[in-house]
């Protein structure tokens, strides 16, 4: 039983109610690419949605480098949610990546940084559905996928 699975049970267990809600699960996907949250790296998940009401962007939060920032539905306004970001002070040499069908057949991933976003996705016909994933863990990402392509 994973840990996720375990965890549930046990607070079912004990008469609370659980609900894996869809935006959960994403997460949960983008955390397949690397651990959102490494000691020493990145202590906090910040998630948001790239598209809200009306098809406009939210207001992302504010840069902290501690924090590892997950965004759902981020495709369709990318140009501005990067510019949006970069205003609220998110480095544009941040490492990012962007993870279309997560966990799914066909599953790809994406990296490189901040300002390269909207030419990477654009250059690799990156479609829906994507999460996006902006942090220092993302660094981690690379490392690890170079070492096991390298292993087989």
């Amino acid at each position: 039983m994973s840990n996720r699975r375990f965890d549930i049970a046990v607070i079912r267990g004990d008469g609370i109610g659980v609900e894996v809600a869809d935006a959960a699960i994403a997460v949960a996907r983008a955390d397949g690419l690397a651990a959102v949250t490494l000691r020493g790296v990145a202590d906090r998940v910040v998630v948001t949605t790239g598209t809200g009401r009306g098809g406009t962007n939210p207001r992302p939060p504010a840069y902290d480098p501690d924090a590892t920032l997950v965004v759902l539905m981020g495709l369709r306004g990318l140009p501005r949610l990067v510019a949006d970001l970069g205003r609220a002070g998110w480095p544009a040499s941040l490492p990012v990546a962007v993870v279309e069908r997560a966990n799914q057949p066909g599953e790809r991933r994406v990296f490189g940084t901040l300002d390269e976003l909207p030419a990477l996705v654009d250059a690799h016909r990156v479609r829906a559905p994507a999460v996006l994933v902006v942090g220092r863990v993302v660094a981690h990402a690379v490392v690890r996928d170079l070492a096991l392509a390298a292993s087989g």
